[in-house]
């Protein structure tokens, strides 16, 4: 998860990032890059961001989301507290940014690689599970 934030430095000389909704945004994007690194399992990913982004405030309730699938929280939770999870918002700004065609609305869904309108209209019209098995 980046969105539409803005990265400010390197990894070698220090970074800062600003989300476009301001630092619960960055909380959240955190949390969600944590969970998709601790959890292998493509659709289990899947539901824990849909879990995550249906909430009122998505960037408080990963332990929840996680408790709902008997799934252990403290890994991410670890992550998203250290430099690990700043890291990992910080790769995800690199691959939003490297994205081709760029994004120009969020969510921008990509799959192996492929992005843009096209897939951001089958995603809408089918669903993520039809687009998926399509």
């Amino acid at each position: 998860a980046y969105g539409k934030a803005k990265t400010n430095g390197t990894l070698e000389t220090g970074f800062t990032i600003e989300c476009q909704h301001g630092e619960q945004e960055c909380i959240g994007n955190v949390v969600q890059a944590c969970a998709m690194e601790y959890e292998p399992n493509m659709w289990t990913q899947a539901y824990l961001i849909n879990c995550m982004c249906a909430a009122e405030e998505p960037e408080a309730v990963g332990a929840a989301c996680f408790a709902e699938l008997g799934l252990d929280y403290d890994p991410v939770q670890a992550c998203a507290e250290s430099q690990e999870g700043q890291d990992l918002h910080f790769f995800n700004g690199e691959i939003t940014n490297s994205l081709s065609p760029g994004l120009h609305a969020v969510p921008w869904p990509t799959c192996d690689g492929v992005g843009g309108d096209d897939v951001s209209q089958d995603m809408f019209s089918i669903g993520l599970v039809g687009y998926l098995c399509k």
